[in-house]
């Protein structure tokens, strides 16, 4: 199955325009969003996740359990490139020189060559705290790091025995309740909540489970139908929010 889920699509609509609010008001301390309505809005990031695990799930199933492994990684990570980098390359140059130019400041990103180095290859937010020359590409640095792991996910998550994928899914929980329970406090961002981790190592914390999250609920569409997949989003939401 590969075609186009609408409903997901709208979804992510929403999300991006949650995100795209969320950091408007980010950068004006000023502002506050109406009554309150969503505060929380940090959440979209976590629903890009979850999707990005289900739909990449969903499209390459199928490519992994022929059995040509090697073709489908090779596949899978030269269309993920060709989606990702482009205008990631061309942001971070953007951003690496208006930040050295004194332009862009507000994030303070380490301006640096090794800086600049370790955004081009997309870990900055690994390796190199506080460095996304570009904010918010510190989840595009995280989503890279789930690619990666990717064709090693597929067969604990999606292609092995159902407790093997249950075991994968508990053990991603603890990442995530352990990263936020260590790490959150740490975060002092106008979006305040014990998940919004967004740098450093800690974030992939947050970001590779809720991948993991999401190639299960892809399995559970996909073995169980719709019913599963509401069930399952509604523990992550609770869990999320």
């Amino acid at each position: 199955m590969s075609g186009e889920i609408r409903s997901l699509t709208g979804l992510r609509g929403v999300a991006a325009t949650l995100v795209m609010v969320d950091h408007y008001t980010a950068l004006d301390f000023s502002y506050r969003f109406p009554g309150n309505l969503l505060p929380h809005m940090y959440v979209a990031v976590d629903i890009f996740m979850i999707l990005s695990g289900f739909v990449l799930a969903m499209v390459y199933e199928k490519r992994f359990a022929g059995g040509n492994v090697w073709a489908a990684t090779a596949l899978f990570l030269k269309h993920r490139v060709a989606r990702l980098y482009p205008l990631f390359l061309v942001m971070t140059l953007v951003c690496f020189v208006l930040c050295r130019e004194g332009w862009l400041t507000f994030l303070h990103p380490d301006v640096t060559f090794g800086g600049l180095a370790a955004n081009l290859a997309g870990i900055q937010t690994w390796i190199w705290p506080w460095s996304s020359l570009d904010g918010p590409a510190w989840s595009i640095s995280a989503e890279w790091a789930a690619n990666l792991l990717f064709p090693l996910l597929m067969p604990l998550v999606l292609l092995g025995p159902a407790l093997l994928a249950v075991a994968t899914v508990l053990v991603a929980l603890v990442v995530l309740v352990g990263s936020a329970v260590l790490f959150g406090s740490l975060f002092d961002v106008p979006a305040a909540g014990v998940v919004n981790v967004i740098s450093g190592p800690q974030a992939l914390g947050r970001c590779v489970p809720e991948f993991v999250f999401g190639m299960a609920l892809w399995r559970l569409r996909s073995r169980a139908g719709w019913a599963s997949v509401f069930a399952g989003t509604w523990v992550q939401v609770a869990l999320l929010v």
